[in-house]
């Protein structure tokens, strides 16, 4: 499936191939030598993706209706948040989606505490970091 992918965005090209080939090999062992992909709750993938296109259009339409005001609202700040995920590539994961949901960043990152700037103190981050975390102790197989 990688070679697959790698292939499409390289548009066929004979050197994307071989890189891609090297890449998908070298990839498949090193997830196949950390174990997450058998510990994954597979099932649990298509609610985790429906509800980060979601949040993601509605980030979308929330910039593009900022973009076009005169003088564009934003009163942010930053917040705590205690990460109740335990599994660290789920924790990496939650980290990096949160920087492209609506109005939100990770900007400092001690142990379980994740330091995140919300754009606009109107805008309802805290369910949804909730809820992308809840996705993903579920995709990882942890008590939700």
């Amino acid at each position: 499936m990688l070679f697959l992918a790698w292939w499409a965005i390289s548009e066929g090209d004979e050197n994307g191939l071989i890189w891609g080939g090297l890449v998908s090999l070298l990839l498949t062992i090193w997830v196949q030598r950390q174990r997450v992909i058998s510990r994954m709750q597979w099932r649990f993938l298509p609610g985790l993706v429906v509800f980060y296109l979601v949040e993601a259009f509605q980030g979308a339409v929330d910039v593009a209706i900022r973009a076009f005001e005169l003088r564009p609202r934003t009163e942010s700040y930053l917040m705590d948040y205690e990460l109740k995920l335990t599994t660290p590539w789920a924790k990496d994961v939650w980290i990096g989606l949160i920087g492209l949901m609506p109005g939100t960043l990770a900007v400092g990152v001690d142990g379980n505490r994740v330091q995140v700037h919300i754009l606009d103190h109107r805008l309802a981050v805290m369910d949804a970091l909730k809820r992308l975390e809840w996705h993903l102790q579920r995709l990882a197989g942890e008590n939700a």
